[in-house]
């Protein structure tokens, strides 16, 4: 009797700890399903309109491509509860009302358009499954994404804010990924895999003072020019790897260095300019990772 037991047991916790099934949208008419990342593009009738900075806890998320101008029900089906993150244009008015609530996060609108920021608003409320209807009361130029509500964790979400520099932007770490906001052909290469994914803090070109806050342990990446002295403050630890920093800039060599932050205030002073780069790692980071880039 004891061993059935314990048989039993074991059986049910293993069928416990099965995962469930991916998320599946349906039902969706002559609208697109692709995988939000950077790039990705932004409307059925514009080739050449796409995101760009788009942060890790977006990255590989179901993007519902629908139109450039969105008017009316904007309708489809999920079989599973989902949240519903809305990308909107920040020319106009909001016009979701109190269902949605504000992240006081953004993407880039950019490709062949002019690079322009959506605020991203997410539904308060988990929707589905079933079908789900998003009104638009008027004509809009807004992304549609959906992230299975089962595997959201949001106390473990990173956020970053605010940032000392009004040019600063977040990203995510990839090659190929835009090195400076104020060198539109600079780019990093050769990422080790370890920070493929990670939250970059983009900067200007050149800086000598950088804070922002985080609600989370994290550890902070700064990868800093090989062609100069380090003057990072010697609290930070070279890690033994480097990035290429590369495009249109002749390939240089980036030794990554790093410092573990408590939640709260990231300062980092330096004694002079330097072009360096900076990225995030959450120490507790239950947030949703797609697994392909």
């Amino acid at each position: 009797m004891g061993l059935l037991f314990i048989t039993t047991l074991v059986v049910v916790l293993q069928n416990a700890a099965q995962p469930s099934e991916s998320l599946s949208v349906t039902n969706y008419g002559t609208k697109q399903i692709s995988m939000m990342r950077h790039g990705e593009k932004y409307a059925t009738n514009r080739p050449c309109y796409a995101w760009e900075d788009v942060q890790p806890k977006y990255h590989g998320m179901t993007h519902i491509r629908g139109i450039n101008d969105k008017v009316g029900s904007f309708i489809f089906d999920v079989d599973a509860p989902v949240f519903v993150y809305l990308a909107v244009d920040s020319r106009y008015p909001y016009i979701h009302g109190i269902a949605f609530e504000n992240t006081h996060d953004k993407f880039m609108l950019g490709g062949c358009h002019s690079r322009t920021p959506f605020h991203i608003y997410r539904s308060k409320k988990a929707l589905g499954p079933g079908k789900v209807v998003v009104k638009f009361n008027a004509s809009r130029m807004t992304g549609v994404l959906v992230r299975d509500a089962r595997l959201v964790q949001p106390a473990a979400e990173l956020k970053i804010a605010p940032l000392s520099s009004t040019h600063a932007e977040l990203s995510m770490v990839r090659d190929g990924e835009k090195f400076s906001t104020n060198r539109a052909c600079y780019t990093m290469t050769n990422i080790p895999p370890r920070f493929y994914g990670l939250t970059h803090v983009r900067l200007l070109n050149d800086e000598k003072s950088i804070s922002f806050q985080i609600n989370v342990p994290a550890i902070i990446y700064v990868a800093i020019d090989s062609r100069y002295p380090n003057i990072l403050p010697s609290t930070f630890v070279f890690t033994g790897e480097k990035i290429v920093h590369a495009g249109c800039h002749s390939p240089t060599d980036f030794p990554v260095y790093s410092q573990k932050f408590a939640p709260g205030n990231v300062a980092i002073t330096l004694k002079k300019l330097r072009m360096l780069a900076v990225f995030v790692e959450p120490i507790v980071d239950n947030t949703f990772k797609s697994g392909i880039y």
